[in-house]
């Protein structure tokens, strides 16, 4: 995220160590840090600009395990192999629909505006 938003705060508390484990920091030190991150990010929110995605938007999904049926590969995906599809919108909320087609097409995100 440091990279497509540059100077934006982040609060790592958990480190991969592999596809199944992770060290972590114990729930009270992570609170600690994540309101001090908090506290960072509000001292820097009218400095950073947000991210911009432009359009189209590609989202591909990869899976460890397979998944994908390319005989039945739903609205708008396509099927690369059966650990991987693949889908591309102009905006992020047609993506979002994609992956969870059960949400009502008429349900927005607080503040959401269309792409231009």
């Amino acid at each position: 995220m440091e990279q497509l938003i540059p100077g934006c705060v982040t609060v790592p508390v958990k480190y991969g160590t592999s596809r199944l484990s992770a060290m972590t920091w114990p729930p009270a030190k992570s609170r600690e840090m994540i309101r001090a991150g908090a506290e960072r990010a509000m001292d820097v929110i009218d400095k950073i600009e947000p991210l911009k995605l432009e359009a189209p938007i590609v989202f591909r999904e990869e899976r460890v395990e397979p998944a994908f049926d390319e005989e039945n590969p739903g609205d708008g995906w396509r099927i690369i192999d059966a650990h991987t599809r693949e889908t591309q919108a102009d905006d992020f909320m047609e993506i979002f629909f994609r992956i969870y087609p059960q949400f009502d097409r008429d349900w927005q995100p607080l503040d959401w505006q269309p792409a231009d």
